[in-house]
Formats: C-alpha cells, sequence, structure tokens
C-alpha cells in the first residue's frame, strides 16, 4: 500500500515542468489520489522552505509570507483510496512560521499540505516525498558478482537507496 499510494500521489500532485513523463502505455500502480481544488491568487499565502518529513505524532515548521492558521493536509487512507483530509494542529503560527503537528491517527506516507488566507491557498507541497537518490544492481554468478547498469531481471538484486522509499516507524517495510 505504501509504494502504491507513493507513485499515485507524487503522480498526481507533480508539476509537469519537475517530473518527466513515465513510460507510455505503463500506468502507475494503486488508485488515484485527487487532491480538492485549492485556488490561489495575489496575496496567497507563500511557502519558501519547510520539514521535507514529518509522520504521524511529529511537527513539522514552515517559512514563509502571509501564513495563517488555516492549514490544509490531504493525505493517504486506506479506507479512502482517492485521499482523505488531516487535521493538524497549529503549535505556532506568525505570518512568517508555522509550526504544525500531524496527528497520531494520521496514515503514514506522502502528504499534501496548503495554507489559506483571505486570498487563497500557497501553492501545495509535498511531505515524506519518496527521494531515491541512487541504485545498484547486482547479478550473482557462481563465482563473483557482476555489476550490471541494465533493466532488473530475474535472479539480480536492485538496491535503491534515499530517502523516505520505506513506512515509519522502523523504514523496513516498503509495500
Amino acid at each position: 500500500m505504501c509504494i502504491a499510494a507513493t507513485v499515485c500521489m507524487l503522480t498526481a500532485i507533480a508539476a509537469p515542468a519537475a517530473v518527466p513523463p513515465g513510460p507510455l502505455g505503463v500506468t502507475p500502480p494503486g488508485d488515484a489520489f485527487e487532491l480538492p481544488a485549492w485556488p490561489t491568487g495575489a496575496g496567497a499565502p507563500q511557502i519558501y522552505e519547510h520539514s521535507q518529513e514529518a509522520g504521524p505524532d511529529e511537527t513539522l515548521f514552515l517559512v514563509g509570507t502571509n501564513l495563517t492558521q488555516e492549514v490544509f493536509i490531504w493525505g493517504a487512507h486506506p479506507d479512502t483510496p482517492t485521499g482523505k483530509a488531516v487535521q493538524a494542529k497549529v503549535q505556532l503560527a506568525t505570518e512568517a512560521y508555522l509550526a504544525v503537528t500531524v496527528p497520531d491517527h494520521a496514515f503514514d506516507g506522502p502528504m499534501v499540505l496548503a495554507v489559506k488566507n483571505a486570498h487563497g491557498y500557497s501553492d501545495p507541497i509535498v511531505l515524506n516525498a519518496p527521494q531515491p537518490w541512487w541504485s545498484l544492481q547486482a547479478a550473482a554468478t557462481q563465482h563473483t558478482a557482476g555489476w550490471l547498469s541494465s533493466a532488473v531481471s530475474e535472479g539480480t538484486t536492485l538496491r535503491i537507496f534515499g530517502r523516505n522509499l520505506a513506512c515509519r516507524p522502523d523504514g523496513r517495510k516498503a509495500f
């Protein structure tokens, strides 16, 4: 569930310029993740920097302008394939800083966050986004292991290194 939700969520929210299109004829696994309409406008909040990850019962920090206490988080949920609102608790709020705690009952995984004021919503940010940094494929032979860079095939091991590639709390379960 964690990888499928991650792929669908990032497919649904990624800006076309930021993520290259996927291979033709390939559909990401899992259900479609649908964000609610979050219209923006001149004077809406802007988020300049933020914590990259925050799981259940963890606090994240945002820096920006025109910030308010109206924080909206949308995350994956096992009972709602298209996603579900997550009610966050605001710990600190000024026009330039926000500290927000994700509730302990929230489903772990990627989440999308936006801040709203009278002029609209900020551009959404992604929390807990998977960040694959590099991969290594090893093909075992009778005498030695060979390192390959081609497609993964049966009998080989693919190791992917990065951040947020598995679920909390121990980062051991990836699907």
